[in-house]
């Protein structure tokens, strides 16, 4: 430990202060789990849908190949895997993994972060960390977000570790491994790659043979993945050839497509004015981040203005900042990314330990009152965008398996896009998915209709759905309503009538996020069953 993280526990007993980063990372986990289990969002049958196939590949056919950017993504694969050899193929297999992804952040944080800039600014940044639904909510469903978070920020910090230790080669090695990890997670880590580079370049901080150590931990892993797929399809290239081609983005297009439908709101739900500018947005006006970067910012000038002692935290510091700003410029000016507030959670990581950090100066210097207010602030933000977000974003698709389940025998009509993405919560429910059809629907057949589908799917120009087939015909005799339960937040607002001054879209987020299900008897004589 630093000597001033030392300095400000000297006057505890030594097994008090020994059990304080136990303390502080079992307080950081609970608080963590407490919201997790009040905004758990569970399978979304996105992403995670084909980290579910890879899974399910590593788990039922074993040496196993995948076949898309996402099954590739072993990282993620292999801890599905593993989850579901102790759970089976059940829901909580693909939760479980990105939990521990990130409360593993936590323990780095606490037990490795706070040895340079002290443990109390590493628990009241982890704390914060906590609380922001950019990261607690994301902690809820499998993603790549955290994952890469995590393997990042063990990189970050053994870097950290080798500037002030040049003579240890541990430090070295896992920073590459961990590197490479991030990367075959997903290629935005070489974000890493670049920071480092800067450094061994312009300024180097230790002796430049040392990142030829680092480079030989990231090549060892990433050489025995190519290793491995090159020895199982012949093909060197392989991974290559999938991932150069695995998704066209054109963020001009989704602006101009958002702003012809008259929106300020993008197909992936957030505000967008400018290609240039949402960059910005997506950190200053998010729900996920609250006003970490209107607070975060300001305290990283202050910081850095302030000098902090020793010498070896300001390092500390300029790393810290300097990684960020270097994520955040790589995610905003690659065109090959979709613009979203998770992908900059990285950055949003460091400067939330930042914010901790100046929380905790502040408070040292006798300004109790400012550092309570401000702190007092993110967590009110905080809270509001929890209570925003939207935990249960395939209401539809879970109730579509609810009705198959108890309609055995009986095939149920819907749009192609709801019944692909119905498919693994059928399989969770030991549902025939065959039961699903997105035919048209004939004599007496029970439709699903999902109109929240079809108007997600038309705030995309990428959108190839026919949005008028389901529509409901006016013989069709309604038989059921579904709607998702309404949140506290919703029931204010429109106690208050403020969806009166709100913008129409923001309004509609909060009051109605995703719109009733109606399903439908389509009349004609009795259907036979199977």
């Amino acid at each position: 430990m630093s000597a001033s993280a030392i300095s400000e526990t000297a006057a505890l007993p030594a097994s008090v202060r020994r059990g304080l980063p136990v303390i502080a990372f079992l307080g950081c986990v609970i608080l963590a789990a407490v919201i997790m289990a009040w905004r758990y969002v569970g399978f979304q049958s996105t992403d995670d849908a084909g980290y579910l196939e890879a899974g399910l590949g590593w788990f039922t056919h074993f040496p196993y190949v995948g076949d898309s950017h996402w099954t590739l993504r072993h990282p993620i694969a292999l801890p599905i895997a593993a989850a579901m050899a102790v759970f089976g193929v059940r829901e909580i297999a693909m939760s479980l993994p990105a939990m521990l992804y990130f409360f593993g952040t936590v323990a780095v944080n606490i037990f490795f972060a706070s040895r340079f800039i002290g443990l109390r600014p590493a628990v009241a940044g982890t704390l914060l960390m906590t609380t922001f639904p950019g990261f607690v909510v994301l902690a809820t469903y499998m993603n790549a977000d955290l994952v890469e978070l995590f393997y990042m920020t063990v990189a970050f910090w053994t870097f950290v570790d080798a500037v002030e230790h040049p003579d240890r080669r541990w430090p070295l090695v896992l920073c590459g491994v961990a590197t490479a990890l991030g990367f075959l997670t997903r290629e935005t880590s070489a974000a890493f790659v670049l920071f480092a580079g800067l450094l061994f370049l312009f300024h180097p901080m230790m002796p430049r043979r040392n990142y030829f150590i680092i480079g030989a931990g990231f090549l060892a892993v990433i050489g025995a993945e190519w290793a491995y797929l090159t020895i199982m399809t012949g093909n060197p290239l392989y991974r290559l050839h999938i991932d150069k081609d695995h998704d066209t983005i054109d963020r001009a297009a989704e602006l101009a497509w958002a702003r012809g439908r008259g929106s300020l709101i993008d197909a992936e739900g957030n505000v967008s004015v400018n290609v240039w500018l949402d960059p910005f947005l997506n950190l200053l006006v998010t729900q996920k981040y609250g006003l970490l970067f209107w607070v975060g910012i300001p305290a990283a000038a202050l910081l850095l203005r302030a000098h902090p002692a020793p010498p070896k935290r300001a390092t500390v510091l300029r790393l810290m900042v300097l990684f960020a700003t270097v994520w955040f410029a790589f995610v905003a000016l690659n065109p090959k990314l979709y613009l979203v507030p998770r992908y900059l959670v990285v950055t949003a990581s460091f400067f939330i330990m930042i914010a901790g950090w100046s929380l905790t100066e502040i408070w040292r210097g006798a300004r109790r009152g400012l550092a309570a207010a401000v702190t007092a602030a993110i967590l009110g933000a905080s809270l509001l965008g929890l209570m925003v977000e939207n935990t249960n974003p395939r209401f539809a698709e879970r109730q579509l398996a609810e009705l198959v389940a108890s309609h055995p025998g009986e095939t149920v009509y819907t749009d192609s896009n709801t019944e692909r993405h119905a498919s693994y919560f059928l399989r969770f429910k030991n549902v025939n998915g065959n039961q699903v059809s997105h035919a048209m629907p004939g004599p007496n057949a029970l439709v699903f209709y999902n109109q929240e589908a079809m108007m997600r799917c038309a705030r995309t120009f990428r959108c190839d759905e026919k949005l008028d087939v389901y529509l409901p015909k006016t013989d069709w005799r309604p038989i059921q309503t579904l709607e998702a339960p309404r949140s506290p937040l919703a029931r204010l607002v429109e106690a208050l009538s403020l969806q009166r001054v709100l913008p129409a879209e923001i309004a509609r987020k909060i009051t109605r996020p995703v719109a009733p299900i109606v399903v439908y008897r389509v009349p004609g004589p009795p259907a036979e069953t199977r």
